[in-house]
Formats: structure tokens, sequence, C-alpha cells
């Protein structure tokens, strides 16, 4: 059927308000353990229809999924208020932060939730996040934050097969994060003090972890003054070079594993980030956009991201997102990561292909004359075109944050205006993530102000270039 002519903003749609409000399941998390005794994927997704629970979930032998949570559980932590890293999954065991309770809770294979860790004197003041299981299996490491006349984050350790009291292994910073085993009897984390945050000056520690005992030696600082993220082994995400780029600490002069001028990683809001993995033979891979790079050799996939990444062998299992469907956990090989295998699908959307407005990435100058970026989303919708003498409005999306960044993951929100008939900007405003330190330190002391130029430069620009109406502009976001 031909297209017809309907005004810009007034296109009939498939994509409902109501598509909105209950929203998709979406991935958080995934890990490789077991069920019913045989390898499964286990992933952690969040429910709208259920209030918002998140929900652990195995794909079993039989290729169905199982919930594993019952009724009233809900994986999800507030450490930090931003949570993150609620679960990790180690064999046929999960551990696991109740929401409701903030705590640590040990589901075994075939059992029912046990809570590890002690009920605090009052509801919900001892919080947990960011587990590993040791290497020997006997112990959980974590970061607990505790709510009383002020907010205590330590790094501790409790058993990990039974109830025990928590063993305080470091404490004396205001924020902790990732405690991570890194080889034989070695600890690595991240701290940091007030007013830093996790994206300009963190220290990395390092210290020996007793197996028989659960405790650690004296810490050593590794560095300062630089952010750091996401240890394994002697390697570590670092902004050093201006670029969140893999380094290796290893005692000697800290040097480049994979250098390149492009972000790794994002701002540690949360916890629970993986964007790289290291192979047994040594290869490190990890992504910008949808090119997976191996070594430093790019190559290119159907994916726009991914995140939250394991390896076995050479295999890597990861959440890809993608610009044209909703987010997947995938499956490659490290000898040819353009071959993905769906491991669990997305869910079938309300619009065809045709109907899907592709994200175009602008750079456009800011008052300050240096540039700023955002990513444009034109009307779209097989159907109708609006009139030749009319230009559409334009809907400015901003970021929350506010170093957080807009990327071109597919989106129904976005959908919506533009199926309408609607232009939409996703603006990367100075101080956004993606771009290196030196352009996200731009907002350092200007939160409120570049942040908003920004927002209606990107919207004069796109009007001067004819493409949206300047008369009809509105802007929408969350926290920034």
């Amino acid at each position: 059927m031909d297209a017809h002519e309907v005004p810009f903003g007034r296109w009939p749609s498939s994509v409902t308000p109501q598509m909105l409000t209950e929203g998709a399941v979406g991935l958080v998390d995934v890990w490789l353990g077991e069920w019913r005794g045989a390898p499964a994927t286990v992933w952690l997704e969040s429910r709208p229809s259920e209030a918002g629970r998140l929900q652990l979930v195995a794909l079993g032998s039989d290729g169905e999924p199982h919930d594993l949570l019952p009724e009233g559980f809900s994986a999800r932590s507030a450490v930090h208020e931003y949570g993150g890293g609620a679960a990790w999954v180690a064999g046929g065991s999960i551990w696991f932060v109740n929401w409701a309770d903030q705590r640590l809770h040990l589901l075994a294979a075939g059992g029912v939730p046990v809570p590890l860790t002690p009920e605090p004197d009052s509801p919900r003041a001892l919080r947990y996040a960011d587990m590993r299981v040791s290497p020997e299996g006997q112990w959980i490491v974590c970061v607990r934050e505790s709510h009383g006349d002020d907010v205590v984050n330590e790094i501790v350790a409790l058993r990990a097969g039974r109830p025990s009291e928590p063993m305080v292994l470091f404490a004396g910073t205001d924020f902790v994060a990732q405690p991570r085993f890194v080889g034989a009897g070695r600890l690595r984390w991240i701290a940091w003090d007030h007013p830093n945050m996790p994206w300009n000056d963190t220290s990395l520690y390092e210290a020996s972890f007793d197996e028989a005992t659960g405790r650690i030696g004296d810490p050593v600082l590794l560095g300062s003054e630089q952010s750091f993220m996401q240890p394994v082994g002697d390697l570590v995400i670092s902004d050093r070079s201006n670029w969140w780029n893999v380094w290796r600490f290893d005692g000697d002069e800290p040097r480049p594993v994979a250098a390149a001028a492009a972000e790794m990683s994002a701002p540690a809001w949360g916890f629970g980030e993986r964007d790289f993995v290291v192979a047994a033979d040594g290869r490190v891979a990890w992504a910008v956009g949808g090119t997976v790079v191996i070594d430093g050799v790019p190559h290119g996939t159907p994916a726009a991201g991914f995140d939250h990444w394991l390896i076995a062998g050479s295999t890597v299992t990861v959440i890809a997102r993608f610009a044209d469907r909703d987010a997947s956990i995938v499956s490659f090989s490290l000898d040819d990561p353009g071959d993905m295998r769906t491991v669990v699908p997305g869910r079938r959307l309300p619009l065809e292909r045709s109907d899907i407005a592709a994200a175009e990435p602008i750079e456009f100058p800011t008052t300050a004359g240096t540039p700023a970026y955002a990513w444009y989303y034109p009307p779209t919708n097989a159907a109708v075109h609006g009139p030749p003498d009319q230009l559409p409005p334009l809907v400015v999306m901003i970021h929350g944050g506010p170093t957080s960044d807009a990327v071109p993951f597919f989106s129904l929100a976005k959908q919506f205006w533009t199926s309408r008939g609607f232009a939409v900007v996703d603006v990367n405003h100075r101080g956004s993530t993606g771009f290196g330190r030196e352009f996200r330190d731009l907002l350092d002391g200007q939160w409120g102000v570049v942040d908003v130029e920004d927002c209606c430069a990107a919207a004069q620009w796109l009007a001067a270039s004819g493409r949206v109406d300047p008369a009809r502009m509105v802007i929408r976001g969350g926290s920034a």
C-alpha cells in the first residue's frame, strides 16, 4: 500500500501508551551455572508486570526458561542507592540480595533461599552487593553498607555455604566497590572518598587472601588519582590515558593492554558491570559500540553494544543490545565474533523493521565553541509521510547521570514518538561518557548550565539545518 500524507505529529502508530507503561522484560545480568545438574545459562530480568520485580531465570536443558526465585523474593540491591551487583552464580549455587530485607541469601540447587547474613536491628540497615565466591568456594566477599547514625561502606567476608557473622576486611574510606579475586590468594578492590566520584578519582588496592580464615593481609595501594574499574587478574580499566582502557598493574610501571581512543566502560554508578574478558590464552576482548575488539583487532557484529561479559574457554556469553530490536543474550567464539548465536531472544516487537527509526550520529557546536554530540531519529512510518511544506516537531531527550550517555540502542519510548511523526534527538552534552575524560570534565562546576546549553544548541542546530520545526520543540528526561 502506498504511503499517504498525514501532518507530522498525527501519524497513526502501532506503539500504544500501554506498551510503554506495561514495559518489557529487561535483561539485567547473565551468568554461566548449573540447573538440575546440567550446565545452564542463568540471567536476571526485570519485570514491570510484577511491580518491577527482578527474577532469576535458568535456561534448562529442555530449552525452556525456569523461574528460580519463589514468590516474595526479588534480587535487587540498594547499596549506594543505585544498586546493581545483586547476584552471583557459581556451579549450582546462587547468592543474591533480596530487595525486601537487603540480606544476602543462598539459593542452592533445588532448595529454597536461605539468609546468610544476620537480621539487622532495623529493617534494611545492613545492605549487601557485588559479591564474589573465593577460589576454593569457602567464602563470599562483598560490599556491605551499614545505615545507622552514619552510612558506612566496608568490604566483608562471610561463609559461602551457611549463615555466619560477616568479618570486616577493609574499611575507612567513604565508598568501596568491586572486590575481586584476581589469582591464587589475591584480592583487589576499588575505594574512594567524598567528594570524589568513581569516574574522577579512585584508588586500587590489593591484599593477600587466606582461604582458611577468610582474612586478608595488609592492603597495598597500587594506584590512585584516576578512575579504576573492574579488576581482572593483573588487568584493570583505568582512564589514565584520557580514555577508559584496559591497563596492566602488576607491580611494575602500569602499561596499556588494550589502548584505543575509545571508552571500554561507563561510570560506575552501580555495581556488577563486566565490560571485558580475558581468555585462558591471554586474549583480551571488549567492544566499542557493536564492534568487538580482540587484542586490538576489530570485528564487526550485528549488535550496537554489549554488556555483562563472560567467557568459558574461547566462548563469550554476553548481553547484546541492538538498534532495531530488543536485547538478547548471545554467545560467540573469539575466533569468529561476527557469528553470534542467540541464547535468550528478546521480545517480538510491535513494529516492522521499515517502521523503526534509525539513529544517526550528529556533532554540533556549543556556545563554548567545542563540539557536543547526539543521536538523531527522524520521523519514520512506512504507511504515511508528512506534507512537503511542513517540518516535524522535535522531542529533545537528555540522559540522567549527568555523566551517563545516550546510546543508539532500541527504545520503544523513542519509537513511540518517531512512529507518530515526531523527530527525536538524544543528546550527549558536555560531561557525557563516551568521549574521554577531558570531555567528561567539561561539566565540572557547570551542572545545570552546559548540559542545558547543549540541549538548546542541538535543537537549534537541527532547526537551522532544516530538519525540524523551530516553533514546535519539547524536552524530556530523567534525573541529571
